[in-house]
């Protein structure tokens, strides 16, 4: 029974180990390849699938640039017609109140609007007011 149990932890171990030495095999091997790229012709196609998406994206901001103008030059357009019409209607409106308060007569009454009495006056320092008589 021991010797049965040493035996199957022997055959565990040397799987162990086998398994260990072929995943650093095939990582080794592997190794070979990864530093024997074709640096060029993939370096080569990096640089132009970057140029190609630079100038796609170039493009595009080159199409928003011109429909932003676009729509700046239609807003000012709008802008100057609304100006346009808000000047001609003020205009006449204002012909209109200035005929009709021509033809109307005005009444303006003789009596001034503000007092023309001086604080400093003898009735208002109070020589004359029997209330503050001493």
């Amino acid at each position: 029974m021991d010797e049965e149990r040493q035996q199957k932890t022997r055959l565990l171990k040397i799987g162990v180990i086998l398994g260990m030495i072929l995943i650093l095999a095939f990582w080794f091997f592997n190794l070979r390849n990864v530093w024997n790229l074709d640096n060029n012709s993939s370096l080569a196609t990096d640089q132009n699938d970057w140029r190609q998406i630079r100038d796609g994206f170039g493009q595009s901001i080159k199409d928003l640039q011109n429909r932003l103008d676009q729509i700046s030059v239609i807003q000012n357009k709008a802008q100057a017609d609304a100006n346009r019409a808000f000047m001609a209607d003020l205009l006449k409106n204002t012909a209109a109140l200035a005929s009709s308060t021509a033809s109307s007569t005005l009444n303006v009454s003789s009596t001034p609007v503000v007092a023309t009495s001086s604080p400093t006056s003898s009735t208002a320092i109070g020589k004359n007011n029997p209330k503050t008589k001493k």
